[in-house]
């Protein structure tokens, strides 16, 4: 299971000019299965802090939480297993189940805001989601081991 970030500079480049929120490409891969498809668009930083603040409640007790996207019905759920290290991934309406570490379900989530970063600087574009997404990384980091 990977989260894949599918960045299209010129559209970024272009949402930023028009000071829109980003845009990019981002969905939960399967082995050859993409959730919820493999050229899914969505407000990548928003959905990104919402999952970052639902692997904290993970780390601090809760059981069961859900992961959605902005757009449409499309949510994976996510379920603390007996011995609380590990997760089981369900992206609602699959028959798809992925068991991972939180350990690595949250290496998962700082992979892919760190290539968005990079992007980012690279572009030389909207240092404010830099600094927003740092900020969702060390928020993690501390309940990750």
């Amino acid at each position: 299971m990977n989260l894949e970030i599918n960045i299209d500079d010129a559209r970024l480049q272009k949402h930023n000019k028009l000071s829109k929120p980003l845009v990019f490409g981002i969905a939960w891969r399967f082995d050859d299965t993409f959730y919820p498809d493999e050229n899914w668009m969505d407000f990548g930083i928003v959905i990104l802090g919402w999952w970052f603040h639902a692997a904290v409640n993970l780390a601090k007790g809760e059981k069961e939480l859900t992961l959605p996207f902005m757009d449409g019905p499309y949510r994976v759920r996510v379920t603390v297993n007996n011995n609380e290290k590990n997760l089981t991934i369900a992206p609602d309406g699959t028959n798809i189940r992925e068991s991972i570490s939180f350990k690595n379900f949250c290496i998962e989530l700082i992979d892919a805001t760190n290539k968005i970063i990079e992007k980012l600087c690279e572009l030389k574009i909207d240092e404010s989601n830099v600094h927003v997404l740092k900020q969702y990384i060390e928020m993690l980091r501390p309940h990750m081991y």
